[in-house]
């Protein structure tokens, strides 16, 4: 669900008729602030970011993340669409750290948007 809410953020911000041109339409403090309060809506949520196909950031829920490069994280698609809630408590509250993620292709321009999940 949070993929999907910060996904729409990131179409809004693309398709709103004042909207800079590409990528500057994704460089505004009110989609910063989306990204942000989406980041917020959970506690394993470790970071929401729209990335390029080689993995530069455009936009992220860390504002000076911008440029950088996101890493690739196992996918979590699998588990959230097929797994039971017990399988996803376990991964998400196992002991196994590091980080999933799920992204969302948007395009063109091709761009992903990226929900990565922290394991503690």
């Amino acid at each position: 669900m949070v993929e999907a809410v910060a996904t729409d953020d990131v179409k809004q911000a693309l398709n709103r008729p004042q909207a800079l041109p590409f990528p500057g339409a994704l460089q505004t403090p009110e989609l910063f602030d989306r990204l942000r309060s989406v980041m917020a809506a959970s506690p394993v949520i470790f970071e929401v970011a729209v990335v390029k196909p080689q993995g530069e950031i455009l936009a992220d829920s860390f504002a000076d993340r911008q440029g950088e490069a996101c890493p690739r994280y196992p996918d979590l698609t699998p588990l959230v669409n097929q797994g039971s809630w017990l399988d996803k408590l376990r991964v998400l509250l196992g002991r196994n750290t590091g980080y999933l993620q799920i992204e969302e292709q948007l395009g063109p321009p091709l761009l992903f948007v990226r929900v990565i999940v922290a394991r503690h």
